[in-house]
């Protein structure tokens, strides 16, 4: 049977790759022995396809290794960041062990409880904040406590200092609880701390002064009152004077006087009992 020749040219790359079967690989190699032509085409077709398909499998190569190369690149980054990252927890946990050995804490009652005079019997009654330092007032059973500490970029740092006033058997109606005066030598500036409890439920207001500043307090209940006086320039350089106090009723009328005693220490005394 004669076969046209543009069939059997469709056919020739089927039978070159061995993709055809075995009745039409016959009716071609029949053909190509009688046309010429065909048998040309044929010639042509199995010359070139081996290098058609090594050209193909050197691009499949090539992609094969761009893709490993890209996965290889993106493990390098994964792990070099991972370490990095493992490099960086475990400076800053040093960091944090090295600060907290040295005293470091990360909030200032933390700081604060590290004072040793204070006890488990120790109440915190109040705190007063002056630039990056707190103070913290304590009730410790037998005397009152004043405590600093410091706020510095490796936390907050209990700065070993304090201020210790002993309990009267018999409290005075305006009872002294600390005295503090305290001087920054990272700012130009000193400051004077007085805390005081009202136990005379008729005195309203209190007002005291130190280096000529007068401050005043309104009086609720028997809680903590804070005085805070701060002195700059040539005031800071002054030592402390004697304090002067006045403690009003409601009406204005005054109450009580914070006198000097001779032991040098201060104490609230009714007006008119001088």
């Amino acid at each position: 049977m004669k076969y046209d020749c543009e069939l059997i040219q469709d056919l020739i790359p089927l039978c070159t790759d061995h993709m055809a079967s075995a009745a039409s690989q016959r009716v071609v190699m029949e053909h190509i022995e009688e046309c010429s032509e065909c048998k040309v085409c044929y010639k042509q077709v199995e010359h070139a396809e081996p290098k058609h398909r090594e050209s193909g499998m050197a691009e499949q190569k090539t992609a094969d290794y761009a893709a490993l190369a890209r996965r290889l690149g993106r493990r390098r980054c994964r792990n070099r960041f991972l370490v990095i990252l493992v490099m960086l927890v475990f400076a800053g946990f040093s960091i944090c062990c090295l600060n907290f050995a040295a005293g470091y804490r990360l909030t200032p009652q933390a700081a604060a409880s590290l004072e040793r005079k204070l006890n488990p019997e120790s109440v915190l009654l109040g705190e007063y904040d002056w630039g990056t330092r707190r103070f913290y007032f304590y009730d410790c059973k037998n005397y009152y406590i004043i405590t600093g500490v410091n706020h510095t970029w490796h936390g907050w740092i209990n700065e070993s200092y304090y201020f210790v006033y002993e309990k009267k058997p018999k409290p005075d109606a305006i009872e002294i609880t600390g005295t503090l005066c305290y001087w920054a030598d990272d700012r130009e500036a000193k400051i004077q701390l007085l805390s005081v409890r009202c136990y005379d439920e008729a005195v309203a207001r209190i007002e005291v002064s130190f280096f000529g500043r007068q401050t005043s307090r309104e009086i609720r209940d028997n809680n903590l009152v804070i005085f805070a006086i701060e002195a700059q320039g040539e005031e800071k350089k002054a030592m402390l004077n004697t304090p002067a106090g006045t403690a009003y009723d409601a009406e204005g009328n005054v109450l009580y006087y914070l006198t000097e005693k001779e032991d040098m220490s201060w104490a609230w005394i009714r007006a008119g009992s001088q």
